[in-house]
């Protein structure tokens, strides 16, 4: 299992657990390239997206310090988001439109027709399309059915069936704000955190009859900027990205109360991702002050009853 990050525009942290141990990984193919998508595949491909939309296919080897970009394709738009899984790649762009390609045959058409002037890579299947950008994103099982849940630009919530993307299960629209966090949570529902600090449960109810009622909303201590990250056991941890805090929450259904019960404090003087990598969640901090290449540190969360450390 892999993840990927891009740091700074221009660099991209890799990490990866090779017998246990978790390694990590830092590429610069040049101050020219500003990435805006990194994703490493199960089976070690490493996905590279351009401001200039041009897509670069890697085999990725965690051991070797150097990797070459290789040819690239150029697609139709900015990609924003994505996942791979059983072999695929899928791609959300930035007007909303999912589409998909075998690595098999991205390959093929990286190898036939990469490089070549003007050329825009029209061999990728739409799946479906959403008309506007994606805000955020996750990916899960809900009511035993492997589901992609999405917000976007036009203040909707949507869960696709990711065995049959065509396949729509809600659609709604509660309140005129951007979701930038939705969370699978319990595998029976949706949680959303909305930019004017709002939490709101999507219950049962609202996600088996897209009723777009605007309730259920959760008391939280809350401020600004978060990542929110499903744990086991049904726990939550938040990222405060703006105080560079790490809070161990559950939702409390009967209080409608996100409940903390654990906080850890971050080096607010360096840039801190908050990764889930082989069931474990992996923090990496990154010194940007430094000339030369970012120094990374890393450190694992250990969860134990209700307390937190990072070892």
């Amino acid at each position: 299992m892999f993840a990927a990050r891009i740091l700074a525009k221009s660099n991209i942290l890799c990490l990866a657990f090779n017998q246990g141990k978790l390694l990590t990984r830092v590429l610069n193919f040049g101050s020219g390239q500003e990435w805006t998508f990194a994703h490493i595949s199960p089976c070690s491909h490493l996905v590279l997206v351009n401001t200039l939309k041009e897509l670069y296919l890697l085999n990725f080897d965690i051991s070797r310090q150097e990797h070459a970009l290789g040819k690239k394709i150029v697609l139709p738009k900015g990609i924003t988001h994505g996942w791979s899984e059983k072999g695929v790649l899928y791609l959300c762009d930035r007007s909303g439109d999912l589409y998909s390609q075998p690595f098999d045959k991205l390959k093929v058409e990286i190898e036939e027709n990469g490089d070549k002037p003007n050329e825009i890579c029209k061999d990728l299947t739409l799946e479906t399309s959403n008309f506007c950008q994606l805000v955020s994103c996750d990916l899960g099982r809900v009511k035993g059915t492997n589901v992609f849940a999405l917000a976007d630009q036009y203040y909707k919530i949507r869960l696709l069936n990711r065995d049959n993307l065509h396949d729509m299960l809600m659609t709604v629209s509660l309140r005129p704000r951007y979701a930038e966090n939705v969370l699978i949570h319990k595998e029976r529902s949706l949680i959303a955190y909305y930019d004017d600090g709002k939490l709101q449960l999507l219950d049962q109810n609202e996600i088996e009859n897209s009723l777009s009622e605007d309730k259920n909303y959760i008391a939280h201590q809350l401020v600004g900027k978060v990542q929110l990250l499903a744990l086991k056991d049904d726990h939550i941890l938040v990222h405060s990205l703006d105080k560079q805090v790490l809070m161990l929450c559950s939702l409390n259904e009967g209080t409608m109360t996100l409940e903390i019960h654990d906080k850890v404090v971050l080096d607010a003087s360096k840039l801190n991702e908050v990764l889930s990598l082989d069931s474990k969640v992996v923090i990496a901090s990154t010194d940007l002050s430094q000339e030369g290449a970012p120094v990374v540190s890393t450190k694992t969360l250990n969860i134990e009853g209700l307390k937190i450390t990072l070892n």
